[in-house]
């Protein structure tokens, strides 16, 4: 009680208070503990996806971050669907990007990529799939032009395209096909300059398939790609200026 009365001891006493009761990591959601590198690697794509989006997008709804009365909780889970929902400034429409989200609802097998935007529609979607590898064999440099994704996830994405659909919804026993607009992988690769002549990088102009670097310090191609999908699908309106 002594100390109490001492100002100073009285409010580092109150700042520890706070600091106990304001944030915590509770379940099993957050474990403490060794990450693999790949998932963390996904977080880090999420979560930077998200800030290159919310430069021309007002965040309104998100399933992220949880709080329960003085509590938070970080709920960005591997296996589980992580949502974001935006909304364009300027016209007020809708954008959703989420995490892991599951295709279940399909004839074949289930598909489940890390990173999807949903466009405002309901049947509009673009994936970037994080995936924590680079292939740079003399065969594959030879043949692609540079380091770069694996063919095998390149395929991958071509898989998504073509398996994702969704259930029409005034015919119950049909499917809408070709509602991936396309799909890239991002990996891990600081030289984007370089990457521009790879064969995976021109394909998407191409196809809307292929391969992009992601890295903290490599982000111009992401942000490059999200702004031209964004400017297509969200454009700005027009100016009127006032009469002279």
């Amino acid at each position: 009680m002594v100390f109490h009365k001492h100002p100073l001891y009285s409010r580092f006493d109150k700042l520890c208070r706070l600091l106990n009761g304001g944030l915590s990591f509770a379940g099993n959601i957050v474990p403490i503990g060794m990450k693999e590198t790949s998932l963390l690697y996904e977080y880090w794509c999420f979560l930077k996806i998200i800030g290159l989006l919310r430069e021309r997008f007002d965040l309104k709804e998100q399933s992220v971050v949880q709080v329960n009365r003085l509590r938070t909780t970080v709920a960005l889970s591997k296996g589980k669907s992580s949502a974001m929902r935006f909304v364009h400034k300027p016209t007020g429409k809708p954008l959703y990007v989420v995490y892991n989200r599951l295709f279940n609802r399909l004839p074949t097998i289930a598909q489940k990529p890390d990173n999807v935007i949903q466009f405002a529609s309901e049947d509009k979607f673009y994936i970037f799939d994080a995936k924590y590898r680079i292939q740079f064999d003399g065969d594959y440099v030879k043949l692609y032009g540079g380091p770069g994704p694996t063919s095998d996830d390149v395929n991958t994405m071509h898989r998504y395209r073509d398996a994702i659909a969704i259930p029409h919804p005034m015919k119950p026993q049909e499917y809408k096909q070709g509602v991936v607009a396309g799909a890239v992988v991002l990996f891990p690769y600081p030289n984007e300059e370089a990457f521009r002549a790879h064969k995976f990088y021109k394909s998407i102009n191409q196809v809307e398939i292929g391969g992009l670097p992601f890295l903290p310090g490599a982000t111009t191609l992401v942000a490059e790609k999200i702004e031209a999908l964004l400017s297509a699908e969200y454009p700005d309106p027009p100016t009127v200026s006032a009469p002279a």
